[in-house]
């Protein structure tokens, strides 16, 4: 289930280790600056050249790429 959160809720947990947050923003933008501990997981490389998204079995190494299992 997805859920809206607001920012007091995000800063509470910034230090938990069971709480992940995802950065899907480009790793340039991510770079300059980012919530802490934010995994950068670039959302444009789910998709390939013309704009489809990857198959399912495609999907775990581009996770895998951001360090993430």
């Amino acid at each position: 289930m997805t859920a809206l959160v607001d920012a007091a809720w995000v800063a509470e947990r910034l230090d938990n280790p069971g709480c992940l947050i995802v950065d899907p923003r480009r790793p340039m933008k991510y770079l300059r600056g980012h919530l802490k501990n934010a995994v950068n997981l670039p959302v444009f490389k789910a998709f390939d050249d013309e704009l489809r998204l990857l198959p399912p079995s495609s999907l775990p190494a581009w996770i895998g790429a951001a360090g993430l299992d």
